[in-house]
């Protein structure tokens, strides 16, 4: 892979696109990094095709391999941009959580 110009970065949280993004121009200089917070958005950033896309798997409104679909079909799948695909739950303790010995 030749080092890429323009990356899709598709996350419904703020603060992981904004680690994303600098993570990613930090890594190639130069590169034009487009974010989404939901598949509608993303779906009008798509032209000209970002050639790395980092996709989140739970979006507001649908799975993110919606997204890797659409863009391997925007492709032809003759090409499609590496995935780097995201996903993260948290799930709140039952119980309280133990106090801290002092």
């Amino acid at each position: 892979m030749s080092v890429p110009t323009r990356a899709l970065v598709l996350d419904d949280l703020a603060a992981s696109r904004r680690w994303l993004r600098a993570a990613l121009e930090q890594a190639y200089p130069g590169i034009v990094v487009v974010e989404a917070a939901s598949l509608a958005d993303a779906e009008t950033l798509l032209l000209p095709l970002p050639e790395l896309a980092l996709i989140d798997l739970g979006l507001p409104d649908g799975s993110g391999v919606r997204m890797i679909e659409r863009l391997c079909a925007a492709a032809r799948c003759a090409w499609s941009p590496p995935f780097l695909m995201m996903t993260h739950t948290c799930f709140r303790p039952c119980a309280p959580a133990p106090k801290a010995m002092s």
